[in-house]
């Protein structure tokens, strides 16, 4: 029986087994040391399976390299293995369907209680504002707006009102010192008095 790969041609390879002993020096051993040394075969992962070669199926070893890569084409499944694919998928549609259905009913409902909720909220809020007027009005207090044409033009009186603000004076420099006259030498010291 050999082990290669019909697809790529992948066979075993010859190699050595190293038997060590002792205790590695990272772990705070003194170092490991070749026990013993063995030739061994490293071989490819092949595996037996179906494959379709110019239109018929034939069974050979392919590795697992060229399975994950896509390299063969596996043949359909039996008709009952399609049969019971097909129940499958209908089952997952049908769920899948009535889970939507489910969804759509319950977003329905909550939209509807959204709704009644808002509209006893603005009834309340209504209640509430014609309850106020109704307490400011007995108050003597309306809540009546200001007229329009006083809100737009100020009044006589307020523009009597406005005081102009005086101008900002400004500070004066201050003279400079006097710089003594150029015939006289200043000295340090003090005049006799």
């Amino acid at each position: 029986m050999s082990r290669r790969c019909e697809i790529c041609g992948k066979t075993g390879t010859a190699g050595r087994s190293i038997t060590r002993s002792g205790s590695p020096k990272y772990k705070g051993g003194i170092g490991l040391h070749t026990g013993g040394i063995a030739k061994r075969r490293f071989n490819p992962n092949v595996q037996k399976i179906k494959i379709v070669v110019d239109g018929t199926v034939k069974r050979v070893r392919v590795c697992s390299r060229c399975l994950k890569a896509g390299k063969v084409q596996r043949p359909m499944a039996r008709p009952s293995q399609i049969k019971r694919s097909e129940e499958k998928e209908a089952a997952r549609v049908a769920a899948e369907a009535e889970a939507a259905r489910l969804r759509a009913e319950a977003e329905a409902t909550a939209e509807a209680e959204r709704a009644a909720a808002e509209a006893e909220e603005a009834a309340r809020e209504a209640a509430e504002e014609a309850a106020y007027a109704e307490r400011m009005a007995k108050k003597g207090r309306g809540r009546g707006r200001r007229d329009e044409t006083s809100a737009q033009k100020p009044t006589e009186d307020a523009a009597a009102t406005v005081v102009e603000k005086p101008a900002e004076e400004t500070v004066a420099e201050k003279p400079a010192e006097a710089a003594p006259p150029a015939d006289e030498k200043p000295t340090d010291e003090k005049p006799d008095a």
